[in-house]
Formats: C-alpha cells, structure tokens, sequence
C-alpha cells in the first residue's frame, strides 16, 4: 500500500459499501462493488499501460473528479453492461513496477495544477491486484491535463467525462476566485454572529468555520436524534469540560449550548451548510480586570471547538477545505495574562501576573485565520496540528513562542501532565483515529 498526496477518503456516496478509508478497503468490501453501475463519482478501469495514450487517460480520469466532486477510480475491475462491474481481473504489469508509485507519478507529471488523491495496492477478490485511486473535490479547479499542443480540462458528467469550452475556463477561473472570496465574508458573518450572541463577559474561545464546497440541507427528521448521538457526554467533544447538553432546531441550523437556553455558558451554531461557529467560556481568575487564562484550558477550548465545527462539515457532507477563524474574545476593558502549565492551579491571581506587563493583552486578541482541509477532520493528528498552529498565535500575542503538550506535528508530550481533553486524545493520537 502506497499513499500519494496527502490523506484522501472514499467519496460519500460510496462508503456504505467500502468505508471512508481507501487504504482499508477489504476484498469483501471491494466485492460489494459487483453489479454497482458507474457514477458521477465512480470508475471502472481494466487496466492502463506504459504507452503516451494511456497515460493522458489516467490523468484525464483522475482530473475530471479532481474538477467535479471527487471520485474513486478502480483499477483491475472490468464493467458488464449498463457500467456495471462485473469481475475483478486484476491489475498486474511488471513493466511499470510499484503500481501506486507509477499512477501517482503519471498523474503529479501530467496535471496542473496539483491536487489531492492517493493511490493504494490492494488484494481485491480472487487474490486480484486492485489499484484504487481516490481523488478529493479541489477547491482549485479547474486542473488541466498537458496533451502536448494544449490543454484539456476534463470534468466527470454523470457516467463518463467531458472537456471544458475556453468560455468555461475562463468562468471556472473567475468562480476560484469567487469562492475563496465568498468564504472570506462567510467567515466574517459567522464570527460577527458569533460574537453578539455570545456577549462574552469572560475570556471566551470564538471559532468560526466556512467550507470551500458547502453541504446542503435542511434540519429533517432525525438529525436531533444523529446530533445527540455525535455529542453525547462520552465522545471527545465533551472531554475539556461541560460542553453541550440542549440541542434545539433553528433556521437550516441545530443550536448546541450548555447551561441554561437564555443565558448559556457555551454554545455553537451548527448549519446545515456544514459551516457554524462555537463559542467556549475559559475558566479564569479574575481580580480588577485582570484575567489569568490558562494555556492548557485554552487548548482545551480550541480541541472541543475544531472537532465539534468539522464534525458538523463532516456530517453534511461539505468538501474540500475550509476557512477557520479563532480568537479570545473579551470585554475592552479587560487585561489577558496568560498563564503557563507551572501556574496551572490558579485561586486567585499570581504575583507573578503583575511583574510581566508585556506578556498581556487588553481586550479580544487579534483573530487567527488558517485554511484546513476536511478529509482528515477527524484524526487526532488533524486536531492537534491545528490546534497548535491557531494558539501558537495566541501565544505569540502573550509574548510566548510555546505550547505546552502539544507539537507541532501534531503529537502530543508523553509525559504530561495535561487538561482533559488532552488526556483523553493522547491514546487517541496513536492510534491516528478519534472513530478508533
């Protein structure tokens, strides 16, 4: 097994039948292919060889999903009729070596510009190779593939693929640009909502999420039931603390919160959309509008929120990056010491608060922004890697280069002594997989 590209998953349609992970794809799991008709996400192939011909149409394949909603190519698997599969043959040419190097490297050399899939050997039925090749939605389409003398922008229509007009390059260009302005002012919305609902006369986490390629959807029947289940009190959402406890309908939106309706300690929007926003109270000693934050409850918060936004994204089937926003919110008149692991344990504020005025921030820090992509939102990996990217910038605000716990690579300290949801992730970043 070979992985190209970064992490990629089986396209949504198809994971009741194979799962989200491509390189954990069963022979039984690729037997349930069998009789499934090609679809605007899906592709049966034989096999490709060595020759210019065969080349360009692997690339071609793996670009039109790459410019439509992604896909997942098969390769050893021949069709019948209708484009059903029928039998699996196998996939074997020694001519080309490690398959999963030779389609990555057809596919990085003849498309631009690059996108996000992976290739991975398997042993399908009937001990046959198999190749799948896993392409995610881009938010940089449209990709091209070089066929000498021009460029062809190939994107997947229903059973089969089509060629861009120069007319729609040139609108598919102007829409990039488009969406990742679109996203721009989404985040803002969702931050500026955030903010007023929440009020915070605390030091408060404020994260905001926008995807490049929204979920759609209403509030149908059910979704209180499926939301309660992903929040419940044992998942990880709830490890930093009390999070959520009512759950309540509103407009193409679910209203998380804890604490009373009217007055809730924390509490998040979730759209339909797979966008939404979260607001979480930090626990903080307080003495004459100086408040001693905790780092450590600071990750916390930041853990709770990014999982519970990409969970929503994740549940609604929103696709390829998104947009995240992060920042303590508080009143203007409010100092922010923040305060490291050695003085974890505050009742009462530290002398120490007052003997380092530089390493505190009146009122709301400035916010944070980073691109993420969804796919992998939920491995503890993900989550801790962007938790420490967006509070490294409140570190820096502080004064500090530093964060506790966390690396930046998204492990965690083998010897720490951490907040609770830290704790609980820690056997959970070995393994690579909150669902594990």
């Amino acid at each position: 097994m070979r992985e190209a590209c970064g992490v990629t998953v089986i396209p949504f349609q198809l994971r009741p039948l194979l799962g989200s992970d491509p390189a954990k794809v069963s022979a039984e799991g690729l037997q349930r292919l069998i009789g499934e008709q090609e679809s605007s996400v899906s592709d049966w192939k034989e096999k490709f060889d060595g020759s210019p011909d065969s080349r360009r149409e692997l690339a071609r394949d793996v670009a039109s999903f790459g410019n439509a909603q992604g896909g997942l190519l098969v390769i050893g698997l021949a069709e019948g009729a209708n484009s059903a599969a029928f039998e699996f043959v196998g996939w074997n040419d020694d001519n080309l070596g490690d398959l999963a190097d030779w389609v990555t490297s057809v596919v990085r050399g003849n498309v631009s510009p690059p996108l996000r899939f992976s290739a991975h050997c398997l042993v399908g039925p009937g001990e046959k190779p198999v190749v799948l090749v896993a392409i995610d939605a881009s938010d940089r389409a449209p990709h091209a593939v070089d066929v000498g003398s021009k460029l062809q922008y190939p994107v997947r229509d229903g059973r089969s693929k089509r060629y861009l007009s120069e007319a729609e390059v040139a609108d598919w260009y102007g829409r990039r640009l488009q969406r990742a302005g679109q996203r721009e002012l989404d985040l803002d919305r969702l931050t500026e909502e955030g903010a007023g609902v929440a009020e915070p006369e605390v030091p408060t986490v404020l994260m905001g999420l926008a995807p490049m390629r929204p979920g759609l959807g209403r509030v149908l029947p059910g979704d209180l039931e499926r939301y309660q289940e992903e929040l419940k009190p044992d998942r990880v959402v709830s490890l930093g603390g009390p999070w959520y406890w009512n759950l309540d309908v509103q407009h193409r939106s679910i209203r998380a919160t804890y604490g009373s309706r009217t007055s809730p300690k924390n509490i998040a929007a979730l759209r339909t959309d797979g966008s939404g926003w979260g607001a979480f109270q930090l626990e903080a000693a307080q003495q004459d509008r100086l408040a001693a934050v905790r780092i450590g409850h600071v990750l916390d918060a930041t853990l709770v929120l990014l999982w519970t936004l990409a969970e929503n994204a994740r549940l609604r089937n929103a696709q390829g990056s998104a947009l995240v926003s992060f920042q303590i919110v508080a009143p203007l008149d409010m100092t922010l010491q923040g305060v490291w692991p050695e003085s974890r344990q505050i009742r009462g504020i530290p002398n120490h608060l007052y003997s380092d005025p530089a390493n505190s921030w009146q009122g709301p820090t400035p916010t944070s922004r980073t691109s993420v992509e969804l796919e992998p939102a939920t491995s503890a990996r993900w989550l801790l890697s962007t938790t420490h990217f967006l509070v490294l910038d409140v570190a820096n605000t502080f004064g500090r280069t530093d964060i506790p716990f966390i690396k930046g690579d998204g492990t965690l300290e083998s010897d720490f002594a951490g907040e609770s949801a830290l704790s609980a992730l820690l056997e959970l970043e070995r393994s690579d997989n909150l669902d594990g």
